[in-house]
């Protein structure tokens, strides 16, 4: 695919995270900062960008926004061939949730093909994360994380692993009782339900 214009409604994804608020079960209280609790029912939504050497980082050479119509007109770097949306179900089990990819499909060249394996697989957790959490972090600079996924057993663990990460980026590793996961620089992740229970396709829409 030669370097061309990339579509408005993929733009607003790949070009970063808006923050939100915490969305909590349970009655601890909460930490500070920005966070998305998953809830059953839910879906995830994951935008790989694909490109000739196969690397992970942004799609993106350089973007324009206009204000007044609320659009963004976006470049494509010149070895962008494409890119995998991922789709993602979330289910409740006992004291938490579950997450299961559900489909992987790349579009190359304006043709989709349904992938039996996805170019890479952002939420294989471990069985002990039955609490479920992406953390929205402030960049400091373009070289810095936007968006970690943790995983405890329970809210309590939870809440100690997002103070940590809060304060030290650092803290984001894996033990046997806590998960972290930085989502790589490019990949846009979005949570999405369904306004409607048992609507169509078209229904799902953004968690605010």
């Amino acid at each position: 695919m030669t370097r061309g214009l990339i579509c408005f409604w993929l733009i607003v994804l790949l070009t970063g995270c808006v923050h939100k608020h915490g969305y909590l079960t349970g009655n601890a209280a909460p930490p500070a900062g920005s966070y998305l609790d998953l809830q059953a029912g839910w879906r995830l939504r994951a935008i790989v960008p694909l490109t000739k050497s196969g690397g992970l980082g942004s799609a993106i050479e350089s973007a324009t926004g206009d204000s007044d119509t609320k659009t963004v007109t976006a470049i494509a770097k010149h070895d962008f061939v494409g890119y995998d949306t991922q789709l993602y179900s979330i289910h409740k089990r006992i004291a938490g949730v579950k997450i299961r990819l559900e489909s992987s499909t790349s579009t190359i060249n304006g043709k989709n093909f349904v992938e039996p394996q996805p170019a890479v697989d952002l939420f294989r957790m471990p069985r002990f994360a039955k609490r479920v959490r992406l953390v929205f972090l402030q960049r400091v600079s373009s070289a810095d994380h936007n968006m970690a996924v943790l995983g405890a057993k329970d809210l309590s663990s939870l809440n100690r692993l997002t103070t940590k990460l809060e304060a030290s980026p650092q803290a984001c590793v894996t033990s046997r009782r806590e998960y972290c996961f930085w989502i790589p620089a490019g990949i846009a992740v979005r949570a999405e339900r369904q306004a409607t229970p048992g609507a169509d396709e078209s229904d799902w829409v953004p968690v605010r």
